[in-house]
């Protein structure tokens, strides 16, 4: 006799399981991912509101005016991806593209393990004496290739909190900061290129791949319900995105290679809104031993004119930062199909 059957629909949340230790090309290493955070607070003579939050779990960089980092009233700056571009064949022509080997490949730092220093509250900003507060992470890349433990490249994270109006420059390129600008110094260390001389790990030798660059996207994100949006800052030769209000992202056409101040190439940084963030592409010529890049977030920056041609009301693609999201939710998806399964064969089983 076959028993009568209730079915309940339940939304069942799960945790998405530990990464595994093998992985694919453009995959690093993200089990067991710091919890660590370190927090930069404004000084009590400071006027400034604006606090720090470094996450060591992905690196994530948290600029707000409040203790409680709402969605309100805070930007957030990640390393999105790095990707090793050149050509398949030395000396040919046209556009770089990315290079297949893969070994330059990092798709997501969303989970990475980063290791903090101490918060060093009386600092100064290098080769100044400038009034600082600053804190420094970094994380070794490491990928698999076929069984090979393979290093990949150090990124050092030095994130500097100004406690004084003041102005900088990098190379021909001045600029202002004022207190309680953020100022994030990424470090690329120890990376190596493909060429055709070598035969590094990761590097596809059938074609000579001969590596040129590193294109390394950051991701932005604004304040809730603010438009990531190019923007216009008179008299300064930084390339300005508003991040909500007078909330801004501001990154320099310069980058410093081997401790020489270079011009990025034609077009770069590149800017890309998709909702709510904003991606910005840096190509970084190869370099032996180093290479710096340097953006300034600011809570309140003066003469920030949005750019009303780059303004979106695209809201298709509004993630958090990350790229866990949409797995937990093909995760979830799973366990709720497993659940009716097991439900359906019970109740049919008689």
């Amino acid at each position: 006799m076959m028993l009568p059957c209730i079915l309940y629909f339940v939304n069942v949340t799960a945790t998405e399981p530990t990464p595994e230790t093998t992985l694919d090309a453009g995959e690093v290493n993200t089990a067991s991912p710091s919890t660590q955070i370190r927090q930069i607070k404004p000084k009590r003579s400071s006027k400034s509101k604006a606090r720090v939050r470094a996450s060591g779990s992905g690196g994530v960089i948290e600029v707000s005016d409040s203790d409680s980092f709402g969605v309100s009233n805070t930007v957030s700056l990640q390393l999105h991806s790095i990707v090793e571009v050149g050509r398949e064949r030395p000396g040919v022509g046209g556009n770089l593209k990315e290079l297949k080997g893969g070994r330059n490949l990092i798709n997501s730092f969303a989970g990475l393990n980063f290791e903090f220093s101490e918060v060093v509250e009386n600092d100064t900003y290098p080769g100044t004496k400038i009034s600082v507060s600053s804190v420094t992470f970094y994380t070794d890349l490491r990928k698999d290739f076929n069984g090979t433990d393979v290093f990949v490249g150090r990124i050092n994270i030095t994130v500097y909190t100004f406690d004084e109006d003041a102005q900088l420059s990098i190379g021909n390129e001045t600029f202002n900061v004022s207190e309680g600008s953020v100022k994030t110094n990424y470090i690329f260390e120890g990376f190596k290129f493909c060429t055709s001389e070598t035969n590094e790990t990761g590097c596809a030798q059938k074609n000579l791949e001969t590596g040129e660059a590193l294109e390394v996207t950051l991701v932005a994100y604004g304040k809730k319900k603010a438009k990531a949006a190019k923007a216009k800052r008179p008299k300064e030769n930084l390339d300005t995105y508003g991040l909500g209000g007078t909330a801004a992202l501001r990154m320099s056409k310069k980058v410093e290679i081997d401790g020489k101040v270079l011009d990025m190439a034609e077009g770069y940084p590149e800017y890309e809104q998709r909702g709510g963030k904003s991606l910005l592409k840096c190509r970084i010529p190869m370099f032996s031993s180093m290479a710096l890049y340097d953006p300034i977030i600011d809570l309140e920056l003066d003469g920030v004119i949005l750019d009303e041609d780059d303004e979106d009301d695209d809201d298709d693609d509004d993630s958090s930062v990350g790229d866990g999201d949409n797995g937990a939710a093909t995760f979830q998806f799973s366990v709720l199909i497993g659940v009716f399964a097991v439900i359906t064969k019970i109740c049919f089983h008689f």
